[in-house]
């Protein structure tokens, strides 16, 4: 029941504020004495959240809204009902419902597997493209490296030697154990580079051709993580789409309002009951907190109130049926 409240305040938001002389559209805020950017924050707040209304008032609104005279009421909540739906179906609202939708609704950063594959490349063309690329440059690291003497070749591996025991430091575990693995490895191989130069280079050369293997199959697991990572974005996109258009969440509110609004009696009685008053239908005592708002304010600003919404309901759905049918 609670989230009725968001068209009670949009629509009942002015009656329930201010007094005020002219009911034109174009002015009723200002009549009302109403903030317009302050009306906006709060029109938005009442179409993000459904468990709340937010309408904050004045003791100066208040205590001018006990003047309005009977027979007026309804006149201003038409008017203030058309400056709300002109903002609520304004591109101003909307971008502000789904910037906050995206909030609610995140979604992963395109990566470059996503751009590739819209640009219209297949799977198999990202892998071939990246095959060629290790092939050509390990291609020619062999070529530079087989130019080069063994002594240049066991310097290059104590750099390489190097910078590995320093990666150990830092890590545990599996990762810990197979860097320590990969450490004795080089170890054996710079030994060989004093008492075997020529066949130090031929395992030396051999190791960078391995290398280039696992980083082939590294690239296929690189490859299957894009793919589920491309998936579950896609899956993102459709879940933000279907929450991002606030059309579905007006009509919504809209049939809240009107069920709602049937089920006051107007005509319920009240007696005094210490410093308030208490309804002498039991019934009623028990009512939720929307349903006492509408009785307090009167069937005449409540009424007017429904016929607003339900014909606002009523263009929204059959537009939406026309647009089914074209």
């Amino acid at each position: 029941m609670k989230k009725t409240r968001t068209f009670v305040f949009i629509l009942l938001a002015g009656v329930s504020g201010v007094l005020f002389e002219a009911f034109r559209p174009a002015d009723i805020l200002a009549d009302l004495g109403m903030n317009p950017a302050s009306t906006k924050e709060q029109i938005i707040a009442n179409l993000k959240h459904t468990d709340y209304w937010n309408f904050r008032t004045t003791s100066t609104m208040r205590q001018m809204a006990r003047q309005i005279p009977e027979g007026s009421r309804a006149a201003a909540v038409q008017a203030l009902g058309k400056v709300v739906r002109m903002f609520v179906e304004s591109a101003e609202c909307q971008q502000a419902y789904r910037e906050w939708m995206k909030s609610k609704y995140p979604v992963d950063s395109e990566s470059d597997y996503d751009r590739l594959r819209a640009q219209g490349q297949s799977e198999e063309a990202l892998r071939k493209t990246y095959q060629n690329s290790l092939q050509q440059s390990v291609a020619a690291t062999n070529q530079a490296m087989a130019q080069l003497s063994p002594e240049m070749l066991a310097m290059a591996l104590s750099a390489q030697l190097q910078a590995t025991e320093q990666e150990l430091a830092s890590l545990t575990g599996e990762e810990r154990t197979a860097k320590a693995q990969e450490i004795n490895s080089l170890k054996k191989q710079l030994a060989l580079a004093k008492t075997n130069p020529a066949q130090f280079k031929k395992q030396y050369l051999a190791t960078i051709n391995q290398q280039a293997s696992q980083l082939m199959a590294e690239n296929e697991q690189e490859l299957a993580n894009a793919r589920q990572q491309s998936e579950k974005r896609k899956q993102q996109l459709a879940e933000l789409k279907a929450h991002s258009e606030v059309k579905p969440v007006v009509k919504q509110r809209l049939r809240d309002f009107i069920a709602l609004s049937s089920t006051v009696d107007f005509e319920a009685k009240v007696v005094p009951m210490g410093y308030k008053k208490e309804f002498v239908n039991p019934v009623y005592k028990n009512k939720g907190r929307d349903w006492k708002f509408l009785y307090r304010l009167g069937k005449e600003p409540v009424m007017a109130a429904r016929a607003f919404a339900q014909n606002w309901l009523n263009e929204l759905e059959n537009s939406g049926s026309t647009a089914k049918r074209n």
